[in-house]
């Protein structure tokens, strides 16, 4: 994993168990734009997903 002393870790949850990952500042915001994204969203992507 190349981690190194003081790194942080994700623990996430996985169709075979969990999955240990190093956290990733960059992937977290992106992930909290697309959160925000769907939630406004939410109406038109249920649509498209049809």
């Amino acid at each position: 994993m190349k981690l190194d002393k003081g790194d942080t870790l994700t623990l996430t949850s996985a169709p075979d168990g969990f999955r240990v990952t190093p956290y990733d500042a960059e992937k977290a915001g992106q992930m909290e734009v697309m959160r925000k994204i769907m939630k406004k969203r939410r109406n038109a992507l249920r649509e498209l997903a049809k």
